[in-house]
Parts: structure tokens; sequence; C-alpha cells
């Protein structure tokens, strides 16, 4: 609380939502030991906050009512109300992000290896290739809030989950398919693994890393292939290959973008249902085990908690690598990262979000008669642009994609000074033209004209 009282000030509502993460990972490389943190971040912040955290030489905590006691047991206490600085709130979990394995934990269901395992359907799967997998031809009923509560389907259950149980959270709709296990280390790094190794050269390089290094990307390596480089550089695949690629590139661009998701879900939906036929046919049934097939079920679970990035992993992904660099030895591992977290919590005791900042003053580019102080760099709530450098682009509410060369701080407003590129073209065509998710081909830079920071759609690549 000492580290959220100041953040809370800012918060209008007297209902705090909060996303709750769970996961468990290896803090030493040479020593036996695995950290279960349970993490938390208030819905529509980047920050995460410590809430508990488990250490122990087995894979996970052995009792799970046991690791949950302490932790429910508070969520019960906040949920009732607290009052922080003379004022009144009350907690609510809006959803616990995990990956598959901590899911099912969690919820006390069957692993994503068993034959009766989807999270959102009764699909039988099949042993196929040494592995389970689930024919795309084959329909089975949904489940929902009720029936997982219920436990109408027994050789799903292991269990009654206490979250379900004593804190009544919803085991469907509060337990979202994320992206960061489920698209980009799930799916995406199973298409690179059937066709990069065969299909391209060993000596095909592309920053950060060398497509042959595929086996160690990182999820957000992945996801800057899928949603940006692939559109490119995947075109030397065979045509039905490519084309298949680009009917889950497409659909995974509607639901990261909290514009096209409102219109284009269904489209989206569509897509996925044909990525998943077609791979069948193009690498075979082996290719669609567990993630694969829960491709059938994102939309919907995008049209209940809104974009990708609504539900996703990443941020809290990010923290758990934040832990690791507040150990220095092996020993007293617990001890040290609550020292380290109370120590930044009197250091910093709120969480700081800079709304607009301007750095890096200069005055050697060219004004077109602006007034005002010239920067290098400029930072928003949510991109960064910086000249002569990839940060340098963007696209702007006219559709135009301009290349930044000032920015200058005048007293009616901010200005861009850039060149805005004269031709603009399609990169593919199929299954919709690449400019509808402002996919450009581009060329031919013009002359210099202005355009204010209110006209500046987004940040391109």
């Amino acid at each position: 609380m000492t580290v959220l009282s100041k953040e809370l000030e800012s918060v209008l509502s007297d209902v705090i939502e909060v996303d709750v993460f769970f996961d468990g990972f290896s803090p030493h490389n040479s020593v036996r030991r695995t950290l279960w943190p349970i993490a938390g971040s208030i819905v529509g912040k980047k920050e995460v906050f410590i809430i508990a955290i488990w250490c122990g030489e087995t894979k996970n905590p052995s009792d799970l009512d046991i690791f949950l006691n302490d932790f429910i047991n508070e969520t019960l206490e906040l949920m009732d109300g607290f009052t922080v600085r003379n004022k009144h709130y009350k907690l609510k979990i809006r959803n616990v992000i995990a990956d598959a394995p901590a899911r099912a934990w969690l919820k006390r269901v069957n692993q994503y290896g068993r034959k009766f395992a989807c999270e959102r359907c009764t699909i039988k799967g099949e042993w196929f290739g040494n592995r389970i997998t689930y024919p795309p031809d084959k329909e089975a009923p949904l489940r929902t809030d009720e029936t997982l509560f219920e436990q109408t389907h027994k050789e799903y259950h292991k269990g009654v989950s206490p979250l379900a149980s004593r804190l009544n959270l919803k085991l469907l709709s509060q337990f979202p398919l994320e992206s960061f296990h489920l698209f980009y280390l799930g799916v995406m790094k199973r298409i690179v693994s059937n066709f990069l190794e065969p299909f391209f050269p060993s000596d095909f390089v592309r920053r950060p890393r060398r497509l042959s290094d595929w086996k160690y990307f990182k999820g957000t390596e992945f996801r800057r292939l899928l949603l940006y480089d692939s559109f490119l550089i995947f075109q030397k695949l065979p045509q039905e290959v490519y084309q298949n690629f680009l009917l889950f590139a497409c659909a995974v661009r509607i639901l990261a973008d909290p514009m096209l998701i409102k219109d284009y879900a269904t489209d989206a939906d569509k897509l996925l249902r044909l990525f998943v036929e077609h791979s069948c046919q193009i690498y075979g049934l082996v290719f669609v085990v567990y993630n694969v097939h829960h491709l059938i079920h994102i939309v919907a679970n995008c049209q209940l908690h809104g974009s990708l990035e609504e539900f996703s992993a990443f941020k809290f992904e990010s923290f758990l690598g934040h832990l690791k660099d507040l150990l220095h030895t092996p020993g007293r591992t617990l001890s040290q990262i609550v020292c380290r977290t109370m120590e930044k919590a009197r250091l910093y005791p709120s969480f700081v979000t800079t709304e607009l900042s301007l750095e890096q003053c200069h005055d050697i580019r060219p004004t077109l008669g602006c007034q005002g102080k010239q920067y290098k760099k400029i930072r928003t709530s949510d991109k960064m642009f910086r000249l002569k450098s990839g940060d340098a682009y963007c696209l702007t509410k006219a559709n135009e994609v301009v290349r930044i060369e000032n920015i200058i701080n005048c007293t009616d407003n901010i200005y861009f000074i850039g060149r805005r590129f004269r031709e603009k073209c399609d990169l593919f065509f199929y299954p919709f033209r690449s400019s509808c998710f402002n996919i450009y081909i581009v060329n031919d830079l013009g002359s210099l004209r202005k355009w204010c920071l209110n006209d500046i759609k987004k940040k391109v690549l």
C-alpha cells in the first residue's frame, strides 16, 4: 500500500480495478529454486507491483489452497473497503493473467497435454504425431462460466478452485487467453519452426537478430516479427505458405488495434478459422495443437475484454525480469527481493507518469518560420519521436506517411517539420489490401511542410 498510496489519489473512481498475474520462474541457473510471484496492476496503468511471492525447490507450490490463502484473505478484506489518505476505496479483480499451465493449475482443470484441455469448448483432442491435436473440422459445445462453476464436464475438472469458491471469480470470462504466450511464443513460434528452416537461406539476416536464431527469440521479438517485419521478409516463401501466414498476421493486426477491432472483429474470426483449416492442409494435423486450436476462440475473448494489449502479459513478464535484477546472490532470495522493493518504495513513493516531454534542445534544423525552441526528441504518454532515427516516422490523421526533420515548441502548439512520402502503394492484396492496416510501400520524399502534434495519428516503422 505504501507503493500505491500516491497513485490512488489520481484514480477518480472509488472502485479500484486490478489485474492479477501468476507465474513461476527460476531466478538462478545454478540453484534449484523457483519463484512464484503474485503481481498486480491497476487497470489503465502500466506499473506492476508485488502482492505476494512464494519461493521453493519444487516447480510450483504443492498445495494451491495454502499458496492462495493469504492472498484471498487480504483480497476479501480490500473488497469490503479500505481507506487511503482519508479516501475510501473498494478493490475489484478484473482479470487473472497467466500462461496456459498456470491457468490450468489455478482453475484445477486439465493441463494442455490432456485430451480434454481446451479452455473454451469441450472438444476431445486426438493423439497424433506424438502430441494431442485438434482437427479443425470438429465442433464441440462451448464452455461457459456457469458450466465451469457447476463442473458439468467431469473429465475436465480436477477439483474446486479457491479463486472460484472463495473470491467468486469466473473461470472463463475472468481468465482471458492472453497474447504473449498464445500468439507470439505459441503460434508464431510454431509457424516459424515449420517453414523457416526449409525455405530460408542460413545467411538471411534481419534486425535485431538473424532469423536462424529464432529458437532463442523472446516474446517481444516474435511480436515485432509478426506485426511488422514478416509482411516484407516472408514474401520469399512459397505463395501458399505466405498467404496462409497473412491470414494469421492480418487477424492479429486487427485484434491488436483498438480501432480496427471495433469494426473488423468478425473478419478476424473468419481469418483465424481459415488459418487453422489451411494450416492443417499445409503442415498436417500435427500442427493443430493446443495453442493453434485456441485461435478459433480468441475473438470472443477480445469482444469481452478489448484489444490484445488490454489483457496481455507483456508488462508482467517484463516485471519478472526486474525481479531477477534485484537478486545479487543465490542465497536469501526472498529477503533480497523484499528489501530492494521496500527501498524503492521509500525512494519512489509514487509512480511517475509524463504526459509530454521535450528533450535535446538544438538550433540547426529547418523551422519554416515557426518561432520557438527546437528539439530532437519528444515523448508523449504512448509514443516517442526522435530525429534522424527509426523513431522519426509517423502517420498523420490524413494518412500521410511523414519523415520528421524538426520538432518546434511554439507558444500556440508543438509543430513537426518534415517531408511527406508522395508515392504510396499496397504491399499485399490478400486477404485484404495492406493499406487497410496502414502498411505501404513508400517512395519519393516531398518538400518540407509542418504538422501540429494533434495532426499525428500514430508512429510508424
